[in-house]
């Protein structure tokens, strides 16, 4: 899995060596694997990594946990960690969008906070081949017209110039699943997911 995840980035170029990234890291297996894809070839590319976890407050404890488990994770890899706890109830009866929209609107704006601070070169996050499949159907439900149907882009840059990568969009769930239970690994399990 590993040397895939490589020579699928490498192939399609969406990451160059001596680069600063920020990664979106949940806790869960998708986010937990870019992590550890990209801590094991970051010497070899000299890549300056950084995580970034947004607690939702929306799970009390848990939520709590699953913080605490990436910070360890970050701190025992010595990868700079930044972290935010925020409302989201109160952030979505402020904007009245759904509790969805209100996520995704708090997670890209802490990710953009981060970046400029830490002068990331690129934000990435674990969106996988499922996620596609799930959000053109929610899209679709929503009644999107063409252009809304559209997939995710493994790149994509926002209008401050901050780019977005998602290296992970031509691997199924299932497949980091297998992977990380079969090698051992440890990740969260977001039960409202």
């Amino acid at each position: 899995m590993f040397e895939m995840f490589l020579q699928s980035t490498l192939k399609d170029g969406i990451l160059k060596t001596n680069q600063r990234l920020l990664v979106g890291v949940s806790g869960g297996p998708d986010s937990l694997f870019l992590l550890l894809c990209l801590a094991r070839y970051q010497a070899r590319f000299n890549w300056t990594i950084a995580v970034a976890h947004l607690n939702h407050g929306l799970r009390g404890e848990i939520a709590d946990q699953e913080c605490a488990f990436v910070e360890a994770l970050a701190q025992a890899n010595n990868i700079p960690f930044f972290t935010r706890k925020v409302d989201l109830k109160m952030l979505n009866s402020n904007r009245k969008k759904g509790m969805e929209e209100a996520g995704r609107v708090a997670r890209r704006d802490f990710f953009l906070e981060i970046a400029k601070v830490w002068h990331a070169d690129a934000v990435l996050l674990g969106h996988h081949a499922d996620d596609q499949v799930e959000n053109f159907f929610i899209r679709l439900l929503r009644g999107a017209g063409p252009e809304g149907l559209l997939p995710m882009k493994k790149f994509s840059i926002l209008p401050n110039e901050l780019k977005i990568v998602r290296p992970l969009l031509e691997v199924r769930h299932r497949d980091i699943v297998d992977f990380l239970d079969r090698e051992g690994f440890v990740y969260c399990q977001d039960q409202t997911n």
